[in-house]
This record gives C-alpha cells, sequence and structure tokens, in this order.
C-alpha cells in the first residue's frame, strides 16, 4: 500500500471516528496503527479520529492510549494538539489515566504554542485537583497564561494554580500577583476560581496576600455571591496574621453581616471578632448592627460576633448594657453561642452586676443543664454578680451546691466561687476552688477566684492544707495582679499550709503593703494553725 493510499485510508478512518462506527474498539487499534506512520498527515489524522473516539468513550481509546501518549511528543506541531486535546478528554473522564504525561502536559505549557499550551492547561486541570503534586512544576507557565485573551485558557490556568495551592501553597505563591489580578477577570467564572486560589495561599502565607488586602476588599462589592465569600475568607486569614489589616474596613465587613451567603457572613464576623481582639474600640460604635447579627441563624455567625463584643465589654461595658436583653436571648441557643453569651454576661457583670442580675435565671439553668464549657462560663458570671450582689444569687444557692458534684472542675470551681461570696459558704467549696486552680485551664477570672478562696478558708471550720492542691494557690503568689497575690496570702494563711512558710516571709517584702500585711498575717495564722 503505497503513501496516498494510507493518507485516504486514514481520511476515511477519520471520518468514521466522528459517525457511529459499528465496531469502535476495532476503529482504535486501526487508528493507533496509523498513529505511529511516518506521514506527519497521516498521524494527525489518526491521532485526531481517536480524539474523536474518546469524546465517545475513554474506555475504547484506553487500549491505545500509548500511542496518544506518544503523540505528544511528535514533530509535527498538529498532530501534537491533536494528542493534547485527546489527553484533556482522557483526563476529565480518569486523571489517573493521564497522570503518567503530566510532565509532557507541563513540557507544552512552557514551549507556549497557540492551542497546544491552552488544552495542555486543560488537561492539567483534572490532575491537579486530585494530584496536585505532579503539576507542581507548571506554576511559572500557568502564570504566563493568565493573561491570555481566552476565557477558557485563563480559566484553566487559574483551576490548575488553585489545585496546587490547595496541597502545596509554597510551590503557588509565585502566582500571587496573577491571581489577584485575575480576581478582577471580565469573566465570573474566572473571579470565582481565582478567590478561591488565593484561600489557601492567604491562610499559608498571609503575609503575601497582605499588601492585595486593599484590592481584594472592593471584591466584597462583587455581584457574585461566590466571589465575596472566597474574598472575605482570604481576608479573614490575613487578618489572624495582621489584624491591624482590618482597621480601614471595618465597615465594609459590618455590611457584609447581612449578605445573603452565610459562609460569607461567617467570615465577616471572623475579621470583626479579630478586629476586637486587635483593638475592641473599634466595634464599640457599631454596636448595634453586630447586636442585631448575633440573632443570625447560623450559629457560627452569633457565636463569633458574641466572642467580639467580649472583647469590647472589656474595654467599655457600657456600650453594652443597653442591648443586654438582646444579648442575653442568645443563652438558650446551641452550645457554641450559648458559651459565647455567657461569657460576655460575666464581662458585663464585672461592671455593671445588677445588669446581668436580671438575667441570673437563664445563667443558672444553664449551669444544671449546659454543656461542660457553657456551664462553666455561665457559673463564672453568677460568681461575679454574687461578688457585688449577694442577696440575688442566694435564691439559686441550691443549684450551686449541685454544682458541686459536676464531672467539669471549671464548673465546681466557679459554683464555689459564688457561694464563697454567699453567707456560710459550704466546706466543699474550698475543695472545688482549688481543683478549678490546679486544673490548668485557668479561670476566666483569677482575681475573682483569689477572692472566693479567701471567703471560703476564712469562713471553714474544718478546712486545712492536708491532701488539697495548695500548689495552686503558691502559683497565684507570682500572679501581676497585687489583690491576687494578696489574697493568696490570706488563703494559704487560712489553710494553715506550712510549706508555704519561705513564700510567705519573700511576700513580706513586695513592692505592695497590701501583699505585705497579708503575708505578716498569714505567717501568724500558719504558726497559730501550727501551735493548735
Amino acid at each position: 500500500m503505497g503513501p496516498d493510499d494510507d493518507q485516504r485510508r486514514a481520511e476515511r478512518l477519520r471520518a468514521a471516528a466522528g459517525d457511529a462506527p459499528d465496531d469502535p474498539a476495532g476503529l482504535a487499534s486501526d487508528l493507533a496503527t496509523l498513529g505511529t506512520h511516518d506521514d506527519p498527515s497521516v498521524r494527525r489524522l489518526a491521532v485526531e479520529g481517536l480524539c474523536d473516539l474518546a469524546e465517545r468513550s475513554v474506555d475504547t481509546v484506553e487500549p491505545v492510549l500509548d500511542v496518544v501518549f506518544a503523540a505528544l511528543n511528535d514533530s509535527d506541531p498538529e498532530t501534537a494538539r491533536a494528542a493534547v486535546n485527546a489527553v484533556a478528554i482522557v483526563s476529565d473522564e480518569d486523571p489517573s489515566l493521564a497522570r503518567p504525561v503530566a510532565p509532557d502536559l507541563c513540557r507544552l505549557l512552557e514551549e507556549d504554542r497557540r492551542g497546544t499550551s491552552e488544552a495542555a492547561a486543560v488537561a492539567l486541570w483534572p490532575i491537579a485537583w486530585t494530584t496536585p503534586e505532579a503539576v507542581v512544576q507548571a506554576v511559572d507557565p500557568l502564570r504566563g497564561l493568565l493573561d491570555r485573551p481566552e476565557q477558557a485558557t485563563r480559566l484553566s490556568a487559574v483551576a490548575v494554580l488553585r489545585g496546587i495551592a490547595a496541597e502545596h501553597p509554597e510551590a503557588s505563591v509565585p502566582a500571587v500577583e496573577g491571581l489577584v489580578d485575575r480576581c478582577f477577570d471580565r469573566h465570573q467564572n474566572v473571579r470565582v476560581m481565582a478567590t478561591a486560589a488565593l484561600g489557601p495561599l492567604a491562610t499559608a502565607f498571609p503575609g503575601r496576600v497582605e499588601p492585595a488586602v486593599p484590592r481584594l476588599v472592593r471584591c466584597l462589592d462583587d455581584a457574585d455571591g461566590r466571589v465575596r465569600q472566597n474574598v472575605a475568607a482570604v481576608v479573614q486569614q490575613v487578618v489572624k496574621a495582621y489584624p491591624e489589616v482590618s482597621l480601614d474596613h471595618r465597615d465594609r465587613f459590618v455590611a457584609l453581616l447581612d449578605d445573603e451567603n452565610a459562609e460569607t457572613r461567617t467570615s465577616a464576623s471572623n475579621v470583626l471578632t479579630a478586629l476586637a481582639d486587635y483593638r475592641p474600640a473599634e466595634l464599640t460604635d457599631r454596636v448595634d448592627p453586630l447586636v442585631r447579627a448575633t440573632r443570625d441563624e447560623d450559629g457560627r455567625v452569633a457565636a463569633n460576633l458574641l466572642l467580639g463584643l467580649a472583647s469590647a465589654a472589656w474595654t467599655q461595658p457600657e456600650a453594652m448594657v443597653d442591648h443586654l436583653d438582646a444579648l442575653a436571648a442568645s443563652l438558650d441557643r446551641g452550645p457554641d453561642v450559648s458559651h459565647n453569651a455567657a461569657y460576655l454576661l460575666g464581662v458585663v457583670a464585672e461592671t455593671f452586676p445588677v445588669v446581668v442580675a436580671d438575667h441570673l435565671h437563664a445563667l443558672v439553668e444553664l449551669v444544671e443543664e449546659g454543656e461542660a464549657r457553657v456551664a462553666r462560663n455561665a457559673a463564672w458570671a453568677v460568681a461575679v454578680v454574687a461578688e457585688e450582689q449577694p442577696a440575688a444569687v442566694e435564691g439559686h444557692r441550691p443549684a450551686l451546691l449541685a454544682a458541686l458534684d459536676h464531672e467539669c472542675p471549671g464548673v465546681r470551681g466557679n459554683a464555689g466561687i459564688a457561694l464563697g461570696l454567699l453567707d456560710a459558704p459550704p466546706e466543699a467549696a474550698v475543695g472545688a476552688v482549688l481543683d478549678l486552680l490546679a486544673d490548668g485551664d485557668e479561670p476566666n477570672d483569677v482575681r475573682l477566684a483569689s477572692r472566693g478562696l479567701v471567703e471560703l478558708t476564712g469562713a471553714s471550720t474544718e478546712a486545712s492544707a492536708g491532701d488539697l492542691p495548695v500548689d495552686a494557690v503558691l502559683d497565684l503568689l507570682s500572679s501581676g495582679d497585687p489583690r491576687v497575690r494578696a489574697n493568696a496570702c490570706t488563703a494559704l494563711g487560712n489553710l494553715g499550709v506550712q510549706t508555704a512558710l519561705d513564700d510567705l516571709y519573700e511576700c513580706q517584702t513586695d513592692t505592695e503593703s497590701r501583699v505585705r500585711n497579708a503575708a505578716k498575717s498569714a505567717v501568724e495564722r500558719v504558726h497559730g494553725h501550727r501551735a493548735d
């Protein structure tokens, strides 16, 4: 058979592949035979026919994929392009089949031949999303495709970079600037993919994304909710490392609390919570919309904002007073929300216990019925109120007594503190507070814990060091708060801790007179216990 006959046969088989052949497997075998022909035009027709068959069924061409793969290195550009198109179809169906030629596809990206490089990017997309380590070397050539005029090319390039960034963000760092540019692409699918690709980069390398935040924030006005969601998540990750970034964009994230997408609202609430930790005063003039958003049906949003408001309340609790009824309504929601709501009420009670006393019933219900972490915060809030409003708490003594048997040291300890601030506290409360201090889970308010311990040990007629974990009290002697150090001295004296004498003598030289006086009295009481 001469060359012209092979050419005509290749044309006939190519045409048959475009129809619905009766024997596709046999046709694939015949085309594969021609795929190694000396004539490039014959090889091109054969590979194009295999590409047509692959569009109908990848299974048909799987037995002859070695011919298609070899054609990726064909000296004829048209044959190589047809082979890339065939591999793209195979990769979309089953990326594992195309994975062996990932290096060839990456090489074709670098050659940057029109049509071939675009198809190579399409073929790499599924591979990058399943086994990104196979395509990390493609980052640099992909950057060159980000500005191509064809929307499909830009989308494929961004999609491959997203797959790489998800598992190997360090390899994708050089593409940050190009991805940021694509966040403003005229096609929304490219914008969605680019903003998503920046997510893992912002998580792993927030410093590389931080300079782009002023630009990215503009994407929060994008009509596509997915873009807004992705950008909010990117900024959230950056703000964790660079909270100052949020200062100039506070109002944009407050506005996002009304976004229709729950993920966007959650990210916005996370940014605002980070801002509250960094500079709480920034939220105090935006309390109204934040409090409204604590009613969000998504508990993550509500929990985040309650925590942020608690941070603000430590410095400006008066900003919360007019909203306390609305905030207290969150006490009966899920554990994450009620946990933070109870904490917020405890913070406000530090300054305005009378106002929080109106919500004691709800707090005590959480002590009795809430999850351990929720009950812990609720018991602490009750103890804060008890310090200034013991009469209001007295009616809840039975619940606090029952809480002394709670499995969680934090619940037992905070209930013990509250009882210590009431008249006639029970002996068991001393051990509960000491267990709290020794548990390693630092109390919400060490000063309050030490104050409760003083009241408990002073009122007790039976409490003594014995087997109690008094080392936790000794640790309080190094507190930076002189009130805590003084209270620790007094409690050690009340307990008659003989092993604390050296520490108490040292405290008699403390810079604060209240500590020196408390240490002197404690030494006398310890000696009194010894005499007894």
